[in-house]
This record gives C-alpha cells, structure tokens and sequence, in this order.
C-alpha cells in the first residue's frame, strides 16, 4: 500500500524485526522464473518448507508459491533482512540509478537509504517476471523541454490546444466516484456498488459516506477526506469556466457534496471529530470487493479526535473544506439552503475546535488515531490553522478569521518542496494573496520562492521534463504544484501583476500536465489518450464485486473440515486473493477512468507488466486533486477542442455478463449523458443495511434528530427541497431518494486486529510483509505478509463469475480464466500446506 512521504521526502514505514545485512547483491546467474503453461499447480507440493528469496527480495514460503506469484527467484534459503531505520534525508538530483529493496524500485540508493532500506539492495528496478524490469516510454520530449517552456514569457494562443483538457477534467471526475463509500445515489460504474453501509462512529454516527483513501485502501481518513473537499471546491471557486465547458459543474458539485456531507457527519459535537474509519493493517491485506469487505473482515473501528486527544490539522482541514465548500454551493445555488448554511456552522465549529485545543495528530498515542500520523505525515498544525482562518474569511468576510490567518501566516517558515496533504504552506501563500489583497505583493513574493523550485527546475525532473521530487506517487506533487502555478498566474493576470512571470507559470503547468496527457510518449491519465498503464494497484476496478475471481472457485476442496474453519480458512482465502492480484500480469479487469498513475520511474519508464510496486502503480484520491483543478484550469483558457463531455463511448462495465439487466435499464441514458441520476439504483441481489444509529451529543443537546439539529440526511441526499433560488439547469440538485428497506446481515464474529494466522511453531509463512503493513516478524526474521486475522468465517462463494467483456482486455477463454483460478489455488493449497506444518 503507497504511503505519503514528509517534505524532506521521509518514507515512514513498518519496522522489520531481524539482524542487518549491510551491503548490496547482485542477481546470481541462476536466476530463473518458469512460466506458466495455463494451469499453476502446486497440490504436489503442499508441504513444501523450502523458503526461496524472489527478484523482489522478499521470500517466499517455497518455489511453487513464487511460480505462482509471477517471480523470479533469485536463490534457494530465505531474503537477507534489513533493519529498517527512516529518517529525513533529502537526495537531490542524482542521476537515475535505481536499486531494488524489498520488492520496491527506489530511484538510486540514497532514495532507498532515506526510506530506510539501507540493506539488502540490488542494482537495477526489480526483476519481477520474465518480461523484463522496464518498459521504455517511447518518444522525445517537446522541443526545448521542460526549461525551454518556463522560461517562455508569453501566454499560448487561447486557440492553441494540444489536447482536450475538459476529456480529463470529466474522467477524473469520474475517479472520484469510483472510490465513493456508502449506499450510492447512482450507479454510474457497473463494476461498483453500496459498501461500509453499515460503518459507524464511537456513538453511532453515519460514517457510511465519503471516500477511500486510495485504490490499495479502504480506510477513511480525516485529514484526507477534508483536503479532497477543499481541493476539489478550490478548483471549482478558481475555474468554474473550465466545468462549465466540460458540462461537469453539477458532477464536480456533487462530488465535493459527497465529501461535504461525511465531514458533517463526523462533527456530532463542538469538540469532537471522527478522525479514523478502519485498521490499516486489516484493510491493506483485504483484496477482495469493497462491496464484501464486512464479510471477511471486522467491523471497521473508528476513532475521535477531541480535547483529550487534539488533532488541529484534522479539524483545521475539515473547517476549510467545509468552509470552501460552502463557498461553491452557495456560489451556484446547489443543494438545500439549510445543508449549505449547515457547511458554514459546522466549519465554524470545527476551526474553534482546532484553535482552541492546539495539538497534533502526529503526537497521539491512541492506537486507532496513531494510525494517522503513520499514513500522512504532518508538518505541524499551524498551517491548517491559517488555511482554515483564510477559508473562513473568504466565506464570510469577518474580520478576526483574517487576524488569526495572518497572525498564524507570520509564524510559518518557507515550505519544503511539496504541496500536499499534510503540508499546506504553500497553497496557502496562493489563497492569501486571493483573501488578502492589500498585502498581496508579500505573499507573491513568497510563493514565488516555492513556485521557482519547479519552474527553475531546482528539484529535480525526469529526462522528459515531469517535476520528480521523490519517486513514491511522484505525479502528485507535480499536478498539485501546476494547480497552484494556475491559480497564481490567474490571479496575476487579473491584478495587472508580472505578466511575463504570470506566462512562465502557465506555460511551466501545462507542461506538466501535457507530459500526464501524452506529450512524454504516453498518457499516465487512465482511460484518456494512448498508452495508459493498464496494470494499477486499484483493488475496486481489479477485483469487482461483479467479476471477483476467487468467488465460485473452492479453494479448499482437498483439505479436511479440521483444516478450513476459523482464523485457518480466513487466512488462506485472503492470501489467495493477494497474491491472485499481485502475481498476475493481467491487466484491469474495468478502467479506472480518471486514475492518475502513481509515477513513472525517473527514466520516464514504467514497470514492466506488474502492478506489484504499489508506489510507483497506485492511484489515490488525494494525489487526484491537483490535476483535477490544473485541467479545469487549463480547459477554461483554452477556446478550442474544449468540451462538452459526456459518458456516450465510454467502457463503464455496462457490457459485462454480471452487470444486471435492472441495473443497465435504468442507467443507460442517464450514463450516457454524465449527468446525476434521480433514479435510486442498487444491486438487486445485495440489499445494503442500513446503519445502526444513536442520536449524537449534537441532536440530543437540541432535543430532536441528528438531522434536525443541523447535520444532512443521509449521505448523498439533501435535506430539503431545492434552495429556493433559480438556479441554471447545470446545478440542480440530485432528487432525494427513499431510504431503503433494511437487510439484516448474517452474524459474523468479529476477527481481531492483532491476531497472528493458526500456523504451527517453525513454520516459514507465504510471504514477507510489505512496507506499511505494520507486520510481527516471528524469530527466524521472516514475516507473514501483514495478514492477520480472526475466527470469522467466510460467507459461502456466490455463483461463478463470468469472464469480462473483451473490451476490458481481461481474458474471455476458459482457458485463460482457468489459469487465473488455478493461480489462486495453488496460491491458497500453498498457504494451507505452510500453516499448518510442523
């Protein structure tokens, strides 16, 4: 699972118990891989305790299940182990010498040092399979590259576009809803469905809504739930042009609704938030549909922050996204008066928290809100105290929110070299020069300082011309710093500020985003342009509630009723489907429409026929909200080839055999045209539950309903009646859909977070743990792959599942789909045979 880095590009990740082994291998010549001829088998050797170490330098429990895996082994005996000690370390622009280290390619050995994985290494990107490490991206750079175009002084043409920005703009939007939780106001995607129906907070709130953190992840996370509402509401405040155009502005309001709502629902009391929805460590090991989560794995356990255990960024942020929010629902005239102005209170609320009760999340201790700061580092709180002060003085123009923003303003230092999650100087040197103009020359003259790292191309670039700060989801900060470069030309342009430095930041941001589009050889936007990577470490367009391929496939049908009930079953059904997804060289079963790639590698290559290196292949919903704004930007400049957009032509799973007629009826008209749906749309053959609720602190000191006392129905559906303004038919108001009748789900004992797998004294576990999976290392240094689990069963498999349509470029012969089911048993025969061994 990709995880975020601090500034100074630290990589936080899980401790590996054992030894060091200081110093580097190389592959020896025996290196081998054997292919497989259709069926993968490992029933002859069940028992098999010959651990082997694979291309990937994480060990394997024998050579079969590394056959199985799709990776090369490298030598017999186990992987030499690493202590793993981050600390923050910054590598400069070092020339591209990747190494491999516990099945990651770090862009040279300083990258691999700063991440903590000074041993063991081998040169070279990781030697996953027999296809090779790498495939080239082919074609030159633009003339001049990436210098040539900042230092250009002089805006394109208005008649000059390259490429259809507002095609992008619709497909990221399209993203967004594809990590959506919750029971859907529509079905867009055929391949999802109503999941975390029944997810609560600590008294009972809706924390159903929202959205997952990343296409490896199903937690919902605080702070990253409330910079994708500010994000997304920014670019719309900033760009509505470039909506407009693409005839998205009512999917783009929707969205940040979505988001608006669960921030409201996680606020039932002044002080108090719900910062965490799930375990890490469960979630990062669960492959199966999002949609069956509840079914495998415990119920999600959630967490506030509040005056005990204070978490300023958190509130902070969910103050400035519902702040900004409020901005560009009131702005259009979207949503229900009273759930808009609920935004504003709320937002109030949430920066009196955060102000009042100073701390970091990062500091606390709590095993649940600890998680947190191990996923998103923080550079303090004093940054979301301004940006959530900037917010709310753009929103309601009272002169103490502007006090506080430049009071805390001052007591910031320059940022480092990314604008993210946990680092918001500086997009907040572009906001304070929009809220407070009078001092705008000051604050210009700070961003600049920031901008000029990437337009002068101080950090470093790929050969192609991409910003490259660190290589873990490097196009992030790249689409994130062309959003503020957008945003800061804009504003020049409009206050008669340098033009000429106005033109170098526009013309430095659309060439990162023409690199993303296709100007580097190929497109890293999924689903838009040529040559998209179709191998992404997204679970939900993988393994679809539709076409999961372990459903059906009885994994267990040679071993004894002894062998598979409990925390055995459990485990081994679990194992399969990772390493059904990890070791397959298939390509998504459905496009993620909209995905951004997580990087290249820093040659401008990307990893060969694998999606296993989650930090180069995964997709994640913050590192969307850069481009998201860049091309609404960017699309609202340009006059030609720009828009509208809708969903006729596109491949959203409709066509698969398992998308049901009820549900193809009644979406394909209004699929077709991207517009929301008032039709309420579900999966007929799995009816969501409705959360368990108690009336929070909030609805119970008003003496009525949650809803009553301020906060939305429930998520997705507005409070009232349209607001009564007359709004333009582009920004009307999804249609409120009946609740649906609840169904009781089958009991399930609740699995632990902690437990270790039922495997026998000596026994040498499938797989090592991946970094981030938080795992226990048994004595002999080899770890069980991050898996835990506990002794709730697993549901009965539903009927097979059909093979996708050919248009998904999935297989569609039986010999082809049997190879991914025979993959999966041998996987999970495999993984029985090492647990249970003596």
């Amino acid at each position: 699972m990709a995880r975020r880095r601090t500034l100074a590009a630290t990589l936080l990740l899980a401790a590996v118990a054992g030894a060091a082994a200081q110093g580097r291998i190389t592959l020896p010549a025996g290196s081998r891989l054997p292919e497989p001829t259709g069926t993968c088998d490992c029933t002859d050797t069940p028992t098999t305790n010959k651990p082997v170490c694979g291309g990937d330098l994480v060990t394997y429990g024998n050579e079969c299940v590394a056959f199985c895996a799709n990776v090369l082994i490298v030598s017999e005996g186990q992987c030499p182990v690493c202590e793993i000690v981050s600390g923050d370390c910054q590598c400069g622009d070092a020339p591209f010498e990747p190494v491999c280290a516990f099945g990651l390619t770090w862009t040279d050995k300083c990258d691999a040092d700063c991440g903590g994985y000074s041993c063991p290494q081998t040169p070279g990107v990781c030697t996953y399979n027999a296809n090779g490490t790498f495939e080239a991206t082919p074609g030159d750079a633009p003339a001049g590259g990436v210098a040539a175009a900042a230092a250009k002084t002089t805006l394109p043409a208005v008649g000059s576009a390259k490429y259809d920005y507002t095609e992008g703009l619709h497909k990221t939007l399209i993203f967004f809803e594809s990590m959506r939780s919750g029971v859907l106001d529509r079905q867009r995607l055929a391949w999802r469905g109503d999941s975390c129906s029944d997810c609560v907070g600590p008294e009972g709130e809706d924390m159903s809504g929202g959205y997952y953190e990343a296409g490896g992840s199903f937690l919902k996370l605080g702070l990253v739930e409330a910079f994708l509402v500010t994000m997304q509401a920014w670019a719309v405040d900033q760009f509505p042009g470039g909506y407009e155009k693409a005839d998205d502005l009512t999917n783009a309001l929707d969205a940040i609704k979505w988001g608006a709502d669960y921030l409201v629902n996680a606020h039932s009391a002044p002080n108090q938030f719900v910062a965490v929805v799930g375990n890490s460590t469960l979630d990062f090991n669960y492959y199966g549909p999002v949609e069956e989560y509840q079914d495998f794995v415990a119920e999600r356990p959630s967490c506030y922050i509040n005056a005990a255990n204070p978490g300023s960024e958190i509130a902070g942020e969910a103050a400035a996204g519902l702040a900004a929010a409020y901005i560009v629902m009131k702005a259009n005239k979207y949503g229900a008066a009273s759930t808009v102005n609920g935004y504003l209170s709320h937002a109030e609320d949430l920066y009196a928290f955060a102000k009042n009760n100073p701390g970091s999340y990062q500091d606390l201790k709590d095993p649940c809100l600890a998680q947190h700061g191990e996923l998103y580092r923080s550079t303090g709180f004093v940054d979301e105290l301004a940006w959530a002060a900037a917010w709310l003085y753009k929103a309601t123009g009272t002169a103490s929110y502007l006090t506080d923003a430049r009071r805390y303003y001052g007591q910031l230092a320059q940022p480092g070299y990314s604008f993210e999650t946990g680092e918001k100087l500086p997009g907040l040197q572009v906001l304070m020069a929009d809220v407070d103009p009078t001092k705008a020359a000051a604050y210009q003259a700070d961003s600049k300082v920031f901008l000029d790292l990437y337009v002068k191309q101080t950090i470093p670039h790929t050969p192609k011309g991409l910003a490259y700060p660190y290589h873990w989801g490097a196009l992030r900060p790249a689409t994130q710093a062309a959003m503020l470069a957008l945003i800061e030309s804009k504003q020049l342009r409009a206050t008669n500020g340098d033009a000429a430095y106005a033109a170098q930041l526009f013309n430095y941001a659309k060439y990162q985003i023409d690199y993303v589009l296709g100007d580097s050889g190929r497109s890293w936007l999924v689903g838009y342009g040529t040559g998209y990577p179709d191998r992404l470490w997204h679970k939900p367009s993988y393994n679809s509630y539709i076409d999961w391929p372990l459903r059906g496939v009885d994994i267990f049908a040679n071993w004894t009723a002894q062998q598979t009930t409990g925390k055995f079953k459990q485990f081994t059904y679990l194992q399969a489907s990772k390493l059904e997804m990890e070791g397959s060289k298939l390509p998504q079963k459905f496009i993620a429409y909209g995905a951004l790639y997580g990087a290249p590698l820093k040659n401008d290559g990307l990893p060969a026929f694998t999606r296993k290196d989650y930090t180069y292949a995964e997709s994640t919903t913050d590192g969307i909200s850069g481009i998201t704004g860049a091309l609404a930007g960017l699309g609202e400049y340009f006059t030609t080839n720009q828009g509208p957009q809708d969903d006729c032509g596109l491949d959203l799973g409709w066509t698969h055999p398992n998308a049901t007629v009820l549900e193809k009826s009644i979406n394909n008209t209004a699929v077709c045209l991207g517009v929301p749906s008032p039709v309420t749309v579900r999966n007929p053959t799995k009816a969501p539950t409705k959360p368990t609720r108690r009336p929070t602190r909030r609805a119970a000191a008003a003496g009525g309903t949650p809803d009553s006392a301020g906060a939305p129905d429930a998520a997705g559906s507005p409070n009232d009646a349209a607001a009564p303004d007359t709004a333009p038919d582009a920004a009307q108001p999804i249609a409120a859909e009946p609740d649906a009748a609840s169904t009781p789900g089958d009991s399930l004992p609740a699995a632990s977070p902690v437990a270790a797998p039922d495997a026998a004294p000596g026994t040498t576990p499938l797989v090592s743990a991946q970094p981030g999976a938080a795992p226990t290392a048994p004595a002999d240094g080899i770890t069980n792959g991050g898996i835990t689990s506990g002794d709730s069963p697993v549901t009965a498999p539903g009927p097979s599942s059909a093979s996708p349509d050919g248009a998904t470029a999935a297989p569609t012969s039986a010999a082809a789909s049997t190879a991914v089911f025979s993959v999966a048993l041998c996987t999970a025969v495999a993984i029985a045979a090492l647990a249970l061994a003596a």
